[in-house]
């Protein structure tokens, strides 16, 4: 079953690029995975602890941030091709310490 929410890109700006499709490793056993289809999104996190499926939509007040739905108050953005960072809004600055996933 895929969860899909509507999702309007964003074009890039303030450091940031439009999602893209692909599997995200965060070290361990920690992966989310980014399906884009049209104007939808759909996020997919696992870890050893379990997995989530949400729909995923443009953050009305950060441009280049996305709301997860139904994980309060988290986003996911993405500085570049390889990367995607995840966690809340004001925590999401580039410097040490970011929960960053890789393209795997």
């Amino acid at each position: 079953m895929t969860l899909l929410g509507t999702l309007t890109f964003i074009p890039k700006s303030l450091g940031t690029i439009p999602l893209q499709d692909g599997l995200y490793w965060g070290g361990g056993s920690r992966y989310i995975q980014i399906t884009v289809r049209g104007d939808r999104a759909c996020y997919m996190g696992s870890s050893s602890n379990g997995s989530a499926v949400a729909s995923l939509e443009p953050d009305s007040t950060r441009e280049g941030f996305y709301r997860v739905n139904g994980f309060q108050g988290i986003v996911v953005s993405q500085p570049d091709s390889e990367t995607l960072l995840f966690g809340m809004p004001d925590n999401l600055t580039m410097g040490a310490g970011i929960p960053r996933f890789y393209r795997r």
